[in-house]
């Protein structure tokens, strides 16, 4: 339970409380439980035999990721990957279909499976997974907020999630609408009141944060399709903040 770490020209040695490492214990236990609860082992074998060429590739080292493709072809389940090209060859190669995590999230929320928290939370840990390309609405922006203000989520996790606005090869237009319909949600809606100015500040940091010298076009823009009055000193307010003007 030791970890060793390099500090200031010091070889340092810490180690784990009794506390911890009870506390470590329980949570691989509780996951040892669920696994057992509720998951189903399937064997990685497909309905047919797959071509002498992937099969030799499967071999190769790297190639296992093929057992996924068995699994879900021998069982008829979807197959949920975040690897676009891998839903690509088992759709190709054995007609398996495929999904990634978001649409299922998205899915599951238009069918009134799972709620848009859920949808929230689960697209953070995405995001924590280092996933990119991403998306949101001003529907599921607007819940996050409420979250915020519930302390459902934190300050953090709400500028997380948010940060998919203005994402990198991101199209401006549609962000900028979600971004107003958010913002006219956030200064209408009364029970976000208390966190209707720190949301509004977040979102418009997000937005404008890889923009270079586009900035103070899409603030111009948002200023002018704004049509909530009372929101309009505010965003002055914030612009004059950040030497925006």
């Amino acid at each position: 339970t030791g970890n060793l770490s390099f500090r200031n020209g010091q070889i340092v040695m810490t180690e784990a409380s009794e506390d911890e490492v009870k506390a470590n214990l329980e949570v691989l236990r509780s996951d040892v439980n669920w696994l057992q609860t509720k998951c189903t082992l399937l064997p990685a074998v497909a309905k047919t035999d797959p071509a002498d060429a992937v099969i030799r590739f499967r071999k190769e080292a790297g190639g296992r990721f093929f057992d996924d493709i068995f699994a879900a072809d021998g069982s008829d389940r979807v197959l949920i990957s975040e690897d676009f090209h891998l839903r690509s060859w088992a759709e190709a190669l054995f007609g398996v279909r495929g999904a990634w995590m978001q649409a299922l999230l998205f899915h599951l929320e238009d069918q009134n499976r799972i709620s848009v928290e859920a949808v929230i939370k689960g697209t953070l840990q995405l995001q924590y997974l280092g996933e990119d390309a991403l998306s949101t609405n001003a529907d599921r922006l607007l819940a996050a907020a409420e979250m915020m203000a519930t302390g459902e989520i934190s300050e953090v996790e709400f500028a997380r999630y948010s940060s998919l606005l203005g994402q990198k090869g991101a199209e401006m237009r549609s962000h900028v609408e979600v971004t107003m319909a958010t913002i006219k949600g956030l200064w209408t809606i009364g029970s976000l009141t208390s966190v209707r100015q720190k949301a509004t500040g977040i979102i418009l940091r997000n937005l404008i944060r890889l923009q270079g010298e586009d900035t103070r076009v899409v603030l111009d823009t948002v200023q002018t399709l704004n049509r909530i009055t009372f929101a309009d000193q505010y965003l002055k307010n914030w612009r004059t903040g950040h030497f925006l003007k």
